[in-house]
């Protein structure tokens, strides 16, 4: 028996995977590690928490060791995750004041 990903599902990594390819730059220059955003499950957890919770990371990685550039880096990314149709994950822990700084980029670009 074979598995078939449903239409929305792929239209849904689809979206994802030209997601990363156009802020690319962005998310390197960020210093997220490229494991976390390889997958919008792994980027939600990152929105949710400030670090990864849900899931195995190698690297612990943590919103608070970066520095006050990257966090700026990752402010614009965020708002360009929720001005591209995704939806908020519930963003908080130590990515509150992040997402709160990128959902007034958002309102302001409408």
């Amino acid at each position: 028996m074979s598995f078939r990903r449903s239409k929305q599902q792929a239209d849904s990594v689809r979206a994802w995977r030209e997601f990363i390819q156009s802020h690319e730059q962005l998310l390197q220059a960020s210093g997220v590690p490229a494991n976390i955003y390889q997958s919008r499950e792994m980027f939600d957890d990152l929105l949710m928490h400030g670090h990864i919770d849900h899931h195995e990371d190698p690297t612990r990685f943590s919103v608070g060791n970066l520095s006050q550039e990257q966090q700026t880096l990752l402010t614009e990314i965020v708002a360009a995750y929720l001005q591209a149709g995704f939806s908020d994950p519930g963003i908080g822990g130590s990515m509150t004041k992040i997402g709160e700084d990128a959902r007034h980029k958002v309102a302001d670009f409408r």
